[in-house]
This record gives structure tokens, sequence and C-alpha cells, in this order.
């Protein structure tokens, strides 16, 4: 039987949610929706930031509102951006797509 693309998905965002919570275990940090707990910034900017070793700098580590979330996510999402483009890929991901939850753009920037 062919798996649905669905299906697919499913099976892509529990193996990249097990993934991201080996590398930010490190951080003592655990996420449980891939979709849902990077809308805020800070996990992304702990994942990329162990995966890179390099910091970020300065984000806000308890964002309340939606625009401190935007402001993270500009932070790690703009990084993310500069390394695809560095190693030749076409694709520019967005901080908003991470912030709404959008599934394929996550799992397509978790894979980069």
């Amino acid at each position: 039987k062919k798996m649905s693309s669905r299906e697919w998905e499913e099976i892509q965002q529990r193996t990249f949610t097990r993934w991201v919570n080996a590398q930010i275990k490190k951080r003592g940090m655990k996420i449980e929706d891939l979709c849902k707990d990077l809308a805020d910034g800070i996990a992304l900017i702990n994942l990329y930031e162990v995966i890179s070793d390099e910091s970020l700098g300065r984000y806000n580590k308890k964002p309340r509102m939606k625009i401190h979330q935007l402001e993270n996510l500009k932070i790690v999402v703009g990084e993310i951006n500069k390394f695809v483009y560095s190693v030749g890929i076409k694709i520019q991901y967005s901080e908003n797509a991470v912030m709404q939850g959008r599934k394929r753009d996550i799992l397509g920037m978790i894979w980069c």
C-alpha cells in the first residue's frame, strides 16, 4: 500500500521532532509539536545555536506578545536564509510561516 502525502508528512514531523529534541536537549529544552512549539522563536534559536555552534546574540527569552515572537523569528530565520543561500538552495523561509505553523515550510526548513 502506498503512503499518502499526509501520512508521509506525519512521519516526517515525528522524525524531525525527535531530531530537534535530541539537539535542544543539550539546553534542557523539549518540544511536543514541531508546528506549534517553534512559533515564539526560542526553540528554533536554541536549535540553530546548538547545531551551528554560534550565538545569535540577544533575543526575547519570554516573548508573550506576537511582536516579540516575530522579532525572535526574524533573527533566526534570517540566519537560516543566509545559510541556505550560501549552499546554493534557492528558497527563502518566512518568519510568518513559522509563526503560523505551516507544516511544509517548517519541515523544509528543518530539513535544510
